[in-house]
């Protein structure tokens, strides 16, 4: 929910399993890119009609694609399209619907969204939903469940593409190899750029990216909403240098993985554990930061929520209303 993962900490991606580089952002693409679409405006299935093109431009940033691997790409995530536009965006549908449901009711029929609102508002504090027309704010278990589900759609993608993905990853020549180890590099140089700014800067800028996320959703937060995020954000520590080293030890195991002209046996047995298992390759320390951080964004979710105000509830009631009607369209198409 409010497309914030317990990534590490300093860091609020919208993807919820592979927060920690494109490389896994890649195998994952189609089946977020229906929740990362705008709800109610084309967006959705125009991205999502259109993956077969984004994914060769994502993997040909990394790997410089020769011209039968780029045809290769697009034809294996059009078949994957069609077995996830069959099989998983009914799924994303009812998971949407049971998160509207958690969140705020829809109004009436024939009564209109602000005059329920109002009617909300005058019978109920912020943290309490109007009696007999909404279902109580989310717990923390209702968040984490919704957390959950919506990484075992990731890997149920990652499951069915395996296979392609294997086959993909033995056509890789020497050179596109380097290619990715110089992209690799770049990419790390970036992040310890980031690194470098003052940790005022870095506390205060992670606090902003998470009001901006909340707000997206929710509309415009309250002070005490805002004070919320702060008291629960700013204390958290930051991960980047055990990031920076799990990033690290991850490209350089893959990138071993290549050189070596593996069997697929051996490249999915590793990619399994990439796109699928990244946690139990890393340290305790970096897997002890990971869980608290996931227990913090859970418990704040909840928090927030039961802090709503019907109109607040209504704003993220609609804006997941949108993402259901958007998958209705592509359902249809």
């Amino acid at each position: 929910m409010f497309g914030i993962s317990a990534g590490p900490a300093g860091s609020a991606s919208r993807n919820p399993r592979f927060p920690v580089s494109r490389l896994r952002i890649i195998f994952a693409f189609v089946g977020s890119v229906v929740l990362a679409a705008l709800a109610g405006c084309g967006a959705a299935n125009l991205a999502y009609n259109n993956a077969p093109m984004a994914v060769a431009y994502v993997v040909d940033d990394w790997v410089d694609l020769k011209s039968e691997q780029r045809a290769f790409l697009k034809s294996r995530v059009e078949s994957l399209l069609v077995w996830h536009r069959a099989n998983e965006l009914p799924a994303y549908q009812q998971l949407l619907r049971e998160a509207m449901a958690r969140v705020a009711p829809a109004p009436p029929s024939g009564q209109s969204p602000n005059k329920f609102i109002s009617q909300a508002a005058a019978s109920t504090t912020a943290s309490t939903a109007p009696s007999g027309n909404s279902a109580p704010a989310p717990t923390v278990q209702d968040v984490s469940r919704l957390y959950a589900e919506s990484r075992q759609a990731i890997e149920r993608v990652a499951e069915k593409a395996m296979p392609d993905i294997v086959a993909f990853m033995q056509t890789l020549k020497p050179e596109q190899i380097s290619y990715l180890e110089r992209k690799f590099t770049e990419d790390n140089a970036k992040l310890e750029q980031q690194m470098r700014a003052p940790l005022v800067e870095r506390k205060r800028a992670r606090v902003t990216r998470y009001v901006e996320r909340f707000e997206g959703w929710m509309g415009k937060l309250s002070p005490e909403q805002v004070a919320l995020i702060q008291a629960r954000v700013e204390p958290l520590p930051f991960s980047e240098e055990l990031r920076l080293a799990d990033r690290r030890r991850w490209q350089a195991e893959l990138l071993a993985m290549l050189k070596s002209r593996p069997d697929a046996v051996t490249i999915e047995r590793e990619m399994r554990v990439l796109l699928l298992t990244p946690e139990v390759r890393r340290s305790a320390e970096y897997r002890a930061r990971w869980a608290a951080q996931q227990d913090v964004v859970m418990n704040l979710t909840a928090e927030l929520m039961a802090l709503a105000t019907p109109k607040q509830r209504e704003s993220v009631r609609k804006r997941l209303d949108g993402y259901v009607n958007d998958l209705a369209g592509l359902l249809k198409t």
